[in-house]
């Protein structure tokens, strides 16, 4: 098939898969062949990699340059936009205005999924390739297995020393009684006798800290019941599992009043027993003593 002169094809996609497969490459195939020059626009989300988004642009730029290192394929990120597809329109024209001028450019898509119907600008005609294999990313991610190999635990040490730090948020709680000046702490085997607030990590789709840290008391002391909790700060926490790295744990921590009930532990815990104010120091776990500090300056507070 004979090119059209000075003329471009462009394909959006994401390609966050391992590799092409066969679809990737009929469309790739398709658009090349019938342009002098084939701009493949990779999709971004702006932030950290997810399970959605696994991959940064710089690994699927190279798994494309491994298939196709025509020097004719230009390879170029574009960030999602936020607010609108009217917005990523622009941009989009925006980046290939900028890159090929004038030049003709028609962009290509898969018939079943791909970005045509987003693209809201029309600047550019699009055509629908159907394709001979029409999976998604999504369902390809899906099923992969986990890998067994030298190269796939180096990939995994080299990710984890390269990522930006991760902050792990937690919430925290005292279950306390100024009439016995005391709190509720819980154990753990492991903790070799030392204790430490309930709570645990903030839940990815929990609606508040608050239902998050509640709902740590309901697992842990399940038939306790308290008032209503109290903000008393956000605190680092020296985590012993994290100390060693270069992610940090930061808590959210509250009070509460006792109302009633016998401390029988439920999940993630293996004892719970009342401590009297000025011992807590004494019996908390280390990366506790700030939290049990923060109390005893709030233990009068309304």
């Amino acid at each position: 098939m004979q090119n059209e002169a000075n003329s471009v094809g462009g394909i959006v996609a994401r390609l966050q898969v391992p590799e092409l497969h066969s679809g990737h490459r009929y469309l790739i195939d398709f658009a090349k062949a019938r342009h002098d020059r084939l701009a493949i626009i990779l999709g971004e989300t702006g932030g950290y990699p997810t399970d959605h988004d696994p991959l940064p642009f710089e690994m699927r730029e190279e798994m494309v340059r491994e298939m196709y290192p025509d020097d004719t394929i230009d390879i170029k990120p574009l960030e999602d936009d936020p607010i609108s597809h009217e917005r990523w329109s622009e941009n989009l024209d925006a980046l290939l205005r900028t890159q090929y001028g004038d030049s003709p450019i028609t962009l290509y898509g898969g018939a079943q999924e791909s970005f045509i119907a987003e693209y809201t600008t029309k600047t550019y005609p699009t055509v629908a390739v159907p394709l001979i294999n029409p999976s998604s990313g999504t369902v390809i991610r899906n099923k992969l297995l986990r890998p067994r190999s030298a190269d796939a635990r180096e990939m995994l040490i080299y990710e984890h020393q390269h990522r930006k730090p991760k902050l792990y948020r937690t919430v925290d709680i005292a279950i306390i009684s100024r009439n016995r000046g005391e709190v509720i702490l819980i154990g753990k085997n492991k903790h070799a006798g030392l204790l430490s607030f309930l709570g645990g990590f903030a839940e990815v789709d929990g609606a508040s800290d608050e239902a998050d840290v509640l709902r740590e008391k309901n697992e842990e002391l399940p038939n306790v019941s308290a008032g209503q909790i109290v903000y008393l700060g956000s605190y680092p926490i020296d985590d012993p599992r994290y100390r060693k790295g270069k992610d940090r744990i930061r808590t959210t921590f509250f009070r509460t009043n006792y109302e009633s009930g016998n401390l029988i532990p439920g999940d993630d815990a293996d004892h719970a027993e009342w401590v009297p104010v000025e011992k807590l120091l004494d019996v908390l776990v280390p990366w506790h003593h700030i939290l049990g500090e923060t109390l005893q300056k709030h233990w009068w507070d309304r």
